[in-house]
């Protein structure tokens, strides 16, 4: 089999080349794990990871995510406050080396603002090398277009070190478009989606939009603003969530009230299907598969998985029914889409039961299925366990991020941690 790759120079080229072949083979996973028969590991606590500056109101644990091979963790810290200014926010990166997770870098923003919330969001791509941080800025009103929102792209050299390559704002140009607030990567890094859930509000409800960026002569570029085909005035903040599949062809959305699937053909992108339940709060969290055929979506004390066929995108399937509390639920889905992750944030559930939990799933014979019930080391009612939710390719490492940690015991200072879970050997 020949395989021409097409880029601006080696490193590109190689990048597109690996993001191929690793989806090819992420591709016949399913079958082997049908042909395997019985569920995978179960995953145990290995690491607990902390701001390493100390305590503070930081919302460590915010937003997470972990590589496709299991090696780069990517947590977000949207409340802290470098150079004094309230939630200006920050992200942080481990690495693992020889079974260990390190620190490797804090990343900040360039201009940082108060209430800049720079982590709200994150991404990496496949091989953890590049780096997405949304930063939606919501109530940043200092009149430039930073305080609309923005996304930073940051990558990893070959000593280790990271920098900062490229800033993004939000096209609209509005000064409260919340851009990054949903953030995207292909497994090449190549293509990116970024929500702007306040995208056009001032001209009122429904409002919101994602933009898809593609790597070109070595900068993204601005490839297509999307947006729901049909305005519906029972969904709002369209870019709440995003996520997409390996090869950045398709795209999920989360709004508040609805997901929308969008999908590529050539260099023109169309809505595919519009996602419900009855609930506003359905598609505050989404996740994609790699191979983009199946479909995660949260709400408040649910979570729906939703699978593409040759007629389409079927009516969903709700997941474990009555065991997710009563607030929102984090999603996420292995690449090889075999496994799934749930977390319950904390607000309400947390202190009421004493014990915060993500729940680990598993497709066998085309239905999903309970694996594990997964707690932190410190679980009690003093955590938030289970805020941010992100698996490997084949849901084997699990990063699993509580903002909200120390909150009750020392109101207004919440440190947050992020939890790493790895398969038993």
């Amino acid at each position: 089999m020949s395989m021409q790759v097409a880029g601006t120079n080696a490193h590109e080229r190689v990048a597109v080349l690996l993001a191929r072949l690793l989806i090819v083979a992420i591709s016949l996973c399913p079958l082997a794990a049908a042909a395997a028969g019985h569920g995978s590991a179960l995953l145990q606590q290995v690491a607990k990871l902390e701001d390493p500056s100390g305590p503070g109101d930081n919302r460590f644990g915010f937003a997470a995510a972990v590589s496709i091979d299991g090696r780069t963790a990517l947590v977000g810290s949207r409340g802290d406050n470098p150079q004094g200014l309230h939630s200006s926010g920050a992200a942080h990166v481990y690495r693992r080396i020889h079974g260990a997770w390190v620190h490797e870098a804090k990343l900040l923003p360039p201009e940082p603002v108060a209430e800049g919330f720079f982590g709200v969001a994150v991404a990496l791509s496949g091989d953890g090398n590049l780096a997405l941080v949304g930063a939606s800025s919501f109530f940043a009103f200092c009149g430039e277009p930073i305080c609309g929102g923005a996304a930073y792209f940051f990558e990893r050299d070959r000593r280790g070190q990271w920098h900062l390559i490229q800033t993004l704002t939000s096209p609209d140009g509005g000064l409260t478009d919340a851009f990054g607030m949903g953030v995207a990567l292909s497994v090449s890094g190549r293509v990116a989606a970024i929500g702007a859930s306040r995208a056009g509000c001032p001209l009122g409800d429904p409002c919101g939009a994602v933009f898809v960026f593609e790597l070109r002569h070595e900068t993204w570029q601005l490839q297509q603003r999307l947006a729901p085909q049909t305005p519906d005035p029972f969904v709002s903040s369209f870019g709440t969530a995003v996520s997409t599949s390996l090869a950045g062809r398709t795209v999920l959305v989360g709004a508040e009230g609805a997901a929308f699937v969008f999908g590529r053909e050539g260099q023109q992108w169309t809505e595919q299907a519009k996602l419900q339940q009855p609930s506003f709060t359905f598609g505050r969290s989404v996740a994609l598969s790699g191979s983009g055929r199946t479909a995660l979506v949260g709400q408040e004390g649910a979570a729906f998985v939703y699978t593409r066929d040759e007629n389409g995108w079927n009516t969903g399937q709700q997941l474990v029914p009555g065991q997710l509390g009563v607030t929102d639920v984090a999603v996420a889905i292995a690449t090889n889409g075999r496994q799934a992750l749930l977390g319950a944030s904390p607000a309400i559930t947390c202190p009421n039961i004493g014990n915060c939990v993500a729940l680990r799933l598993d497709l066998e014979d085309d239905s999903w299925t309970l694996r594990q019930t997964l707690t932190s080391s410190d679980s009690g009612g003093d955590n938030s366990f289970g805020d941010a939710v992100s698996l490997s390719a084949t849901g084997k490492v699990a990063l699993i991020g509580g903002a909200f940690q120390a909150c009750f015991s020392n109101p207004g200072v919440c440190n947050g941690a992020a939890y790493i879970f790895q398969a038993v050997p």
